[in-house]
């Protein structure tokens, strides 16, 4: 915007640290949100714990029933609307006391049916739920697939190779994976050159690496 009203440039730095802080403490000011502070720092809900992975029969899934409705629902479902009542989930204040119990119950739960079971389950409940992925099969994920974010290509020299295409998206000016990862030496010369080197230096400096 600056630069289309006065066609000017500017520096723009984005320091990590500062940035993971402010990141961070977004929902986590609490009491020092006000000055003079009037209480301790920190979302009391997300601190108290409780979530975390839910196990299914052949592996995890991050669920997250979120509303009455859907605590209802899901227990419901499941044959288990005891354990609705038990936590009195109509009432949010008095469900957060008991929340590590009520996960408790919740993965005792789960842990008797597929992942499948419990995606379809959930997305007939409008409840949110994904599976978790390891970097062992997160190019399986539904979405990282649809937007292409793993590429094969051929390498010159070591064959079929997968790589990871740039995230950023550019609407006029696209950018993509230009070349192969070169061997090592390979662009040693053309490097050198941009660099500024004669010549002479390069010849000797290629000479010495090949000689080593």
């Amino acid at each position: 915007m600056h630069h289309a009203r006065t066609g000017q440039g500017q520096y723009v730095e984005v320091p990590m640290f500062e940035t993971m802080v402010a990141f961070t403490m977004t929902e986590h000011m609490g009491g020092n949100g006000f000055s003079p502070s009037i209480g301790p720092a920190g979302y009391a809900r997300l601190l108290k714990g409780g979530r975390k992975p839910t196990p299914t029969r052949d592996g995890y899934l991050a669920l997250l029933p979120y509303t009455e409705k859907h605590w209802e629902a899901f227990f419901t479902a499941l044959g288990r609307k005891d354990l609705f009542q038990k936590y009195d989930l109509s009432n949010r204040h008095e469900r957060n006391k008991r929340i590590h119990e009520l996960y408790a119950d919740l993965r005792s739960v789960t842990v008797n049916f597929l992942s499948s079971e419990l995606m379809q389950l959930c997305r007939n409940l409008d409840i949110p739920v994904t599976q978790i992925y390891s970097i062992d099969n997160i190019h399986e994920h539904e979405h990282v697939q649809s937007v292409g974010l793993f590429e094969e290509n051929d390498h010159p020299t070591e064959g079929r190779v997968v790589s990871i295409r740039p995230t950023t998206l550019f609407s006029k000016t696209p950018s993509k994976l230009e070349k192969p990862a070169p061997n090592i030496g390979e662009q040693t010369e053309e490097i050198l050159f941009e660099l500024g080197f004669d010549q002479d230096f390069i010849k000797k400096a290629s000479s010495k690496q090949k000689h080593d």
